[in-house]
């Protein structure tokens, strides 16, 4: 899993260890133990969300559950975690991968399908139906098989 956030840092997580990157250089005094995050080892995913009424903030997800991760001048996680993803309205019963587009809107995979998360809400977005395939939206593959 790996995330970028807006201080321009790159994030890989894999097992236990975390590495943090600048650009295509790994920063000092890395790879470190993931438990700084106060997550669980071997994460599916990670995604950083930006600004949640002005905080900024780390979703991590494992196994049908989620941790949230609050940024700034006291870093922490929060309180209640891990949680049930279906508290999210229409997200999927786990999540393989999430990034965040250039346009800031953010999204959450799972096997061949994604979904776009509503703005600033614990949901699905409502104005596309989702799950959407990701070869056909992402890819531009064909909708349907053509025969040769």
């Amino acid at each position: 899993a790996m995330f970028y956030e807006i201080n321009q840092k790159t994030y890989f997580f894999k097992g236990g260890q975390y590495w943090r990157f600048t650009g295509g250089t790994m920063d000092s005094r890395y790879p470190r133990s993931i438990s700084v995050w106060r997550t669980v080892s071997d994460i599916d995913a990670a995604l950083y969300y930006g600004d949640w009424n002005g905080q900024p903030r780390t979703y991590f997800f494992k196994d049908g559950q989620y941790w949230r991760y609050t940024q700034g001048g006291s870093s922490r996680d929060d309180s209640g975690y891990p949680r049930s993803l279906s508290l999210w309205r229409g997200f999927p019963a786990r999540v393989d991968a999430a990034f965040t587009g250039t346009d800031g809107s953010h999204y959450v995979f799972l096997e061949n399908n994604y979904w776009k998360l509503a703005p600033n809400r614990a949901a699905v977005d409502t104005s596309g139906a989702y799950p959407r395939s990701v070869a056909t939206d992402f890819l531009g593959c064909a909708k349907t098989l053509i025969e040769p």
